[in-house]
Order: structure tokens, then sequence, then C-alpha cells
């Protein structure tokens, strides 16, 4: 009967171990997020790879404590010069106890080294202290290392909660046509086909012929009516 029990409590205890790891490892937030940009018959799709959140996404830092070893990564697999930018970083404003604790949480962005931004994580999304706009040369990834600390005079303990992440769209140096809906799509730009580009190219030259067509009229009506004065002029 004892080496029953024993047997049960022993079996117990490993799923209860294997159980606690595996959830360890589905809520333990990763140190590097990675993000492509392709290329889908004139569509350029951005799209997160990584499941799981970053640990700048699930921040629980106490006082003093700090991590500097995030990384998102943004590869850019198009034949295309393209600008990733910080789209939104979906803060958790119903949340006053988290704005507060994010208060005083302290975000450094670096690309190599230069520093992109150093100040509290909810200014992140403030356009006017701070805008990330990455260039991106044809088949460049982009690293940008996250630090997170918090500061001394935090004095609670970190509240459990989650940002709902970070979202990044793409930019072109030329004119995109619409997406079709109305409205932009974050992560997905349309661009023109060859057939639109041949229309704006014919409007163009179009254009600038009519143009000249009509300097050319302007020029033979003035000649017409200086002729005309000075005709005139000669018969008083």
């Amino acid at each position: 009967m004892k080496k029953y029990i024993k047997r049960i409590a022993a079996v117990s205890l490993i799923l209860c171990l294997a159980a606690g790891g595996f959830s360890g490892r589905c809520d333990e937030p990763v140190d590097e997020v990675y993000y492509s940009l392709d290329e889908e018959e004139h569509t350029l799709i951005m799209q997160r790879e990584t499941e799981d959140s970053g640990f700048w996404e699930v921040p629980s830092l106490s006082a003093g404590q700090s991590r500097l070893n995030g990384k998102i990564v943004l590869e850019n697999q198009t034949d295309r010069t393209v600008s990733f930018v910080l789209n939104t970083v979906d803060l958790p404003y119903d949340d006053e106890e988290a704005m507060e604790y994010l208060n005083y949480v302290r975000v450094v962005l670096l690309r190599g080294d230069q520093l992109l931004y150093s100040g509290p994580y909810i200014r992140l999304v403030d356009p006017e202290t701070f805008e990330l706009n990455l260039t991106a040369a044809e088949r460049e990834i982009c690293e940008i290392i996250i630090q997170l600390s918090c500061d001394f005079d935090y004095n609670k303990n970190a509240p459990p909660f989650q940002i709902g992440g970070w979202s990044f769209s793409v930019g072109l140096s030329q004119p995109t046509a619409p997406t079709g809906d109305g409205e932009d799509t974050p992560g997905v730009v349309t661009l023109p086909s060859e057939e639109t580009i041949n229309r704006w190219t014919f409007g163009s030259i179009a254009a600038v012929i009519g143009l000249f067509i009509l300097i050319g009229a302007a020029t033979v009506v003035l000649r017409m009516v200086e002729r005309k004065r000075k005709t005139e002029n000669f018969r008083k």
C-alpha cells in the first residue's frame, strides 16, 4: 500500500513539474522578435513572424532592474528601398496602474551605435517627441536593440499587464495606389501596376504638349494684337 501511494505521489510530482515547465515556456517572453517584408503581385506585405511576446511587450521590472538584450529584426525581402515606421504601440490606456508604471520604465532604442530613442515608455507613441522611421535598402536587415530599465523612484510592485504589441508600417519614396477600401492598411502597401505607370506617363506628356500649344496660341494672339495696334497708330 505504501509503495502504491509513493508511486502515485511520484507520478503526480512529475506531472506537476512538467505542467509547470510547459507553462513557463509558453509564458516566458523572448529576447528577439522578427518581422518580414515581402512583395506579392505589386503589394508589399509586412508581417510579424514571431508569435511570442518580446520582454518589452510584457515589462515586469522592479525598481532599479534593467534588461538590455532585446532585439527587433526588420527584414526587407524586396528589391525596393523602403522605410519601416513604428506605427503604433498598443498601451493599456484603461489601466491606470499600468500606465503609471510605464511612466517609470525607461526605453532605449539603438540601431548599431546610433541612439534612436531614450525616454519613458509612454512617450514612444507621442508624435511630438518621437517618430521611429528607418530606411532599409533592398534585401537589407534592420536590427533595433531594445533596453528597458525601471527607475529607482518606483516604490511599488510591477502590475500584471501586457502591451498589445508594436506595429510597423511601410513607406515608399514613390506614389502608391489606393488599397481599394478607402483606408490605409498598416503593413500593406499596394504598388502601382505597369499599366497605371504608363497611364501616368502618357497623361504627363499630354499635359506638357497641351501647355506648349496654349503658349503658342497665346503668342500668336499677342502678335496679332500688337500688329493691329501699330497699324492703327500709323493711320493716325
